[in-house]
């Protein structure tokens, strides 16, 4: 394949790739913010709470139902599953990533100045296995009981993440470290949406149709997962468009920058997030 065709190969993909996680984000933030927003109806048994919209001069009715809609299996017909939005931006940022970072590993992943002894191929498989190490750690905790105590919850992370980072920094150049921790929390939010949440949206549309109880554990985590997501979206689109802002990734104090950054961007989320509960309250 030659130069032109490869380079037309990337564009596609990178556009591909933003406007997929435009779409994804912007379903996550929305949904988020409806879900705090709208106001708690007490008077209709099947409603939870409702509200209404209005957007580009319509007017629209939204309700969340307290349980399985009455008559859903009318209702399933035309249901809709976001998933596809995420799938499509994990599948072309795989594409980039081999085609760009690991294809260039020698220039793009590793630095002799950092490491003299690590070679391209210990620079890929070093990637890789940070990603599947950090999902299983976040994964498993996410299902102990330290998911219980939040507080406890997002110092585990935290520290969690400082020690693969710092174990990544004797490895990685400074550039592809600042980057492979945006790359590891976009795997995450993606594993949490297709592992997680829409497994547990299947279940629960299964047990709909069949008139069976479905587990509320199932929609209590799902929705812990995209509140995870909706979190570490900020951190994850700083450390992605690094090539933006070299003047920080070039810096000494990069990673505590990018560090110091989800902390407040967190804190930030949260705060937001409570400020819409206690409005729609």
């Amino acid at each position: 394949m030659d130069l032109f065709n490869l380079k037309l190969i990337e564009i596609i993909l990178r556009y591909t790739h933003v406007f997929a996680i435009i779409l994804w984000i912007g379903n996550s933030y929305l949904f988020l913010y409806l879900d705090n927003k709208i106001q708690k109806n007490i008077t209709d048994k099947g409603i939870d709470a409702d509200g209404t919209l209005v957007h580009s001069g319509i007017f629209y009715r939204l309700s969340r139902f307290k349980g399985v809609p009455d008559q859903f299996e009318k209702l399933e017909k035309n249901l809709v599953i976001f998933k596809w939005q995420a799938t499509t931006a994990f599948l072309t940022g795989v594409f980039l990533l081999i085609l760009i970072y690991y294809k260039n590993a020698q220039f793009l992943i590793i630095d002799p100045r950092v490491n003299s002894n690590v070679t391209p191929l210990i620079g890929i498989i070093a990637s890789i296995v940070s990603i599947a190490v950090s999902w299983f750690f976040y994964h498993m905790i996410s299902k102990s009981n330290l998911r219980n105590n939040k507080a406890i919850f997002v110092i585990t992370l935290f520290l969690f993440s400082v020690v693969v980072t710092y174990i990544l920094a004797q490895i990685f150049s400074q550039r592809f470290l600042f980057f492979s921790v945006g790359l590891t929390l976009a795997v995450i939010m993606f594993f949490n949406v297709w592992y997680v949440i829409i497994p547990n949206q299947k279940s629960m549309v299964s047990a709909a149709l069949n008139k069976t109880d479905f587990d509320l554990n199932l929609s209590l985590d799902s929705k812990r997962r995209s509140l995870d997501n909706n979190l570490l979206t900020p951190t994850v689109l700083v450390s992605m468009l690094y090539g933006h802002m070299g003047t920080i990734t070039n810096s000494k104090y990069s990673l505590f920058i990018l560090f110091a950054f989800a902390i407040i961007s967190g804190f930030a989320r949260h705060l937001i997030n409570l400020r819409n509960q206690k409005n729609s309250n």
